[in-house]
């Protein structure tokens, strides 16, 4: 059984990937709530997928999927990162892109913590 969560408004859109889920061998389970109810399961982890938005600000690059959902959970970092998984160098890279001023220097960094993180 895999339990996926999402608000109302997305909940057509989640039903498709149900269905399609559900063809190659999963179970589903499609919890539809709004976001009040919802964001509490997430922080206890009570989920297996989660259907959630994200908007790059203020720089229109990875700096904050990095710091906010995939960062170890820390003080400033990893608030969103509910699997509470996380790996150092991935955390390194991106501390050093945030000071970094060289646009390509930063995106090479940001792009190789992308890719530990996609591994």
């Amino acid at each position: 059984m895999t339990t996926l969560l999402t608000r109302p408004g997305w909940a057509a859109r989640r039903r498709s990937a149900a269905s399609m889920w559900s063809k190659i061998g999963l179970r589903p389970n499609l919890s539809i709530a709004p976001r009040s109810q919802q964001t509490p399961k997430r922080m206890r982890g009570e989920f297996d997928v989660v259907a959630f938005g994200w908007a790059n600000e203020p720089n229109l690059d990875s700096s904050s999927l990095l710091t906010q959902l995939i960062h170890k959970t820390g003080a400033a970092a990893g608030v969103f990162n509910w699997g509470e998984w996380g790996d150092d160098r991935i955390d390194a890279l991106n501390a050093q892109a945030a000071v970094e001023n060289d646009p390509a220097k930063r995106t090479a960094m940001l792009t190789a913590a992308m890719n530990i993180a996609k591994d």
